[in-house]
């Protein structure tokens, strides 16, 4: 079995002995691992077993290979921060499949590449090479005797309710939240934190968690057309806190930015046969670094996922309904995150089947939501959301999602779900926290400006004029991505099925992937 490891932006490999291991991570005693030290969290690991105690005992970002005499262990963590590959075929473990397909002729797989397509990511273990797959969030692999086997250490799934009261509750999510900002501190070790600050709750938790928590070499920043209104609520909330904060100005510098070699550069390193670059930050990270506005050692911290924890993407009937059947919650899961590109009913069949191989056995608690979340979490979230932190290792930054602490996740797992409806409970927390930043009106009116949209988008589905009109008017009153498609390319786009900003984005640069 040949062993490839080989990208060292941001995040270094460190080997020692027979263990390669690279990213950063606590043990179940809070003691930090990081740099070369994470090499000695995985040393003297013998067995399988042993190899998926630590994993679960290990709360942060980090992957690992272990080569004993008679046998390969290699996981990656709850959040596949660190990607890693490998071939049963070629007998190859790699962190960057074109390391493979340079020197070998690998067939392209149609199914993935059309997947990504639809999605922005490709769902399961499968890549766009037929014979490279990918190692799962909380997965780890087993090679032994020429044999590759698989194995989820972790799931999320809903289990074992805690029936909390409201109190006890929001005591409980506080001591999560407080707890993982403290490991990002201790991480940070005075280091400054650069925080992509909008108008979200998210990111505004972290910076009020760390202003609480007396962490003051913190830097804001927002970006895109000036004034938009995410901008200008990011400005209040940093000044406010008495954090720095920066403005990028997206008008005079997307287009050339998106033309120039160096975006398709970052786009091929997100990428990695799996994932579609998230370019909303691409165009700020650039200049901050370009500008050295920012030090060089700085930690990039965005609010990554506590809307999707808290319940954002489960609707009330999921909720509450614990008797969907497969074929409706297939059709969920296609409705909400194959929406790139306009599938056939054929090709909808294809990834009906395949999206029913990758959902997980039901939970002890019988729920269905919990088999839409799993699938959310592993593929969405592990594969778009968390993987667009590439951009930020592109630079020579490295990163931490403190809202993905394993603490958080645990505790959102054991939430009743009636604390979920909307985000409730966690709204409330973070409204609570400082009620000078309290979002509530804004929030009401943005509810109801998603339920006008939710309509027209019902009516006008089939009309191509107002999904044309609707991203121009978004964009540019918010991040001006509609500079970077004339109207002549967007119908061109459109017509042939693709859809949103994310679709034209896939359009334009999925025949320039690989090259």
């Amino acid at each position: 079995m040949k062993i490839n490891l080989s990208i060292n932006k941001a995040f270094k490999w460190h080997q020692k002995k027979n263990v390669w291991a690279k990213g950063f991570l606590f043990d179940s005693n809070n003691t930090l691992y990081k740099e070369e030290k994470i090499i000695d969290y995985f040393l003297d690991i013998k067995t399988k077993e042993s190899f998926e105690k630590k994993l679960k005992e290990a709360n942060g970002f980090f992957c690992a290979v272990i080569k004993n005499k008679s046998d390969i262990f290699i996981a990656v963590d709850y959040t596949r921060s660190h990607p890693l590959f490998y071939s049963e075929t070629h007998q190859w473990i790699g962190d960057d499949p074109k390391s493979l397909t340079t020197t070998k002729h690998i067939e392209k797989d149609p199914i993935s590449i059309l997947e990504l397509s639809a999605t922005g990511y490709v769902t399961g273990s499968d890549t766009t090479y037929k014979d490279i797959k990918q190692i799962q969030a909380g997965e780890y692999l087993v090679f032994k005797d020429s044999s590759i086997k698989t194995k989820s250490y972790y799931q999320y799934l809903h289990t074992d309710f805690i029936h909390y009261n409201q109190e006890k509750a929001l005591d409980a999510l506080d001591k999560s939240i407080t707890n993982a900002i403290k490991r990002l501190i201790t991480y940070a070790n005075e280091r400054q934190l650069v925080l992509p600050l909008s108008g979200g709750f998210d990111s505004r938790l972290i910076a009020l968690k760390l202003k609480e928590l007396g962490h003051s070499n913190v830097l804001c920043f927002s970006y895109g057309k000036k004034n938009n209104w995410e901008s200008q609520v990011s400005k209040e909330i940093a000044t406010y806190l008495g954090f720095k904060w920066i403005f990028i100005d997206y008008d005079p510098i997307i287009n050339s930015l998106y033309q120039n070699k160096e975006m398709m550069n970052c786009s091929n390193f997100c990428h990695r046969a799996v994932s579609l670059i998230n370019i909303q930050d691409y165009f700020a990270v650039h200049q901050l670094k370009e500008k050295t506005l920012i030090e060089n050692n700085a930690i990039f911290i965005p609010g990554h996922s506590a809307d999707f924890l808290a319940g954002s993407h489960l609707s009330n009937l999921e909720l509450h309904n614990s008797s969907l059947t497969q074929a409706q919650i297939t059709k969920r899961i296609l409705n909400n995150h194959y929406v790139l590109f306009k599938l056939t009913k054929k090709q909808k069949d294809i990834y009906s089947q395949k999206i029913i191989v990758t959902l997980p056995s039901q939970a002890k608690s019988g729920d269905t939501s919990s088999q839409l979340d799993h699938w959310n979490w592993r593929e969405r979230q592990a594969k778009f959301i968390v993987n667009a932190c590439r951009v930020y290792e592109f630079f020579g930054y490295q990163w931490h999602c403190p809202l993905w602490d394993t603490e958080i996740m645990e505790y959102f797992q054991k939430l009743p779900l009636k604390y979920r409806k909307e985000k409730w409970l966690y709204n409330h927390y973070v409204n609570g926290l400082d009620a000078n930043l309290a979002q509530k009106n804004k929030a009401k009116k943005s509810q109801i400006s998603s339920f006008f949209i939710k309509i027209l988008n019902i009516i006008c589905n089939k009309s191509r004029p107002f999904h044309i009109l609707k991203f121009n008017i978004l964009q540019k009153k918010r991040l001006c991505f509609n500079k970077l498609f004339p109207l002549y390319l967007q119908r061109k786009y459109y017509t042939k099925g693709y859809r949103n900003l994310n679709g034209l984005i896939i359009a334009d640069l999925i025949k320039k992937l690989d090259e």
